[in-house]
């Protein structure tokens, strides 16, 4: 389930997301901590993806622990959460996000161009939480598929980016 306050870029990922045709995809546009709790009781996912961060700012009742937990509780047993962080050189949005998911997720994984995680420059880095600990053939296929060179952090790899 993808939230997004900006129709265009939901529209955007949805025209470019290769998708199974079988796939069940619900998208919300708007705040996702008010669209969270508006969802009808017990309905969970199995993906949860969230795009909320633009620059180095992030709305503070979303970018915390309290709203990942909440977001956890509708995923399914095995459902993970990704959010999206857009971040400056100094990656201080990244590191508090880190830290924040990793209070509500099992583990979590950092997962960008391997120059995102040198701070040479702005740019994103995908964060996914598990429910479990993080597979290490998800760590394998995510750097293959690119973009290239990529690479993802993951158990202590990621210790650095959770102060």
């Amino acid at each position: 389930m993808p939230w997004s306050l900006e129709r265009e870029l939901l529209d955007f990922v949805l025209r470019h997301l290769p998708m199974p045709r079988e796939t069940d995809l619900t998208t919300i546009i708007g705040d996702a901590r008010d669209a969270l709790g508006a969802l009808e009781p017990g309905l969970t996912f199995d993906v949860v993806i969230l795009d909320i961060f633009s620059g180095p700012e992030a709305p503070a009742h979303i970018a915390a622990s309290g709203f990942y937990r909440e977001a956890r509780e509708r995923l399914a047993p095995d459902g993970i959460l990704i959010v999206n962080v857009g971040d400056e050189p100094a990656l201080t949005l990244v590191r508090s996000q880190v830290a924040a998911m990793r209070m509500a997720m099992a583990d979590v994984a950092a997962f960008a161009e391997t120059g995102m995680f040198q701070g040479r420059y702005p740019g994103n880095i995908i964060l996914v939480g598990t429910q479990g600990p993080w597979p290490e053939s998800w760590t394998a296929e995510l750097t293959a598929r690119g973009p290239h060179p990529a690479r993802v952090l993951a158990g202590v790899d990621l210790d650095p980016f959770s102060s």
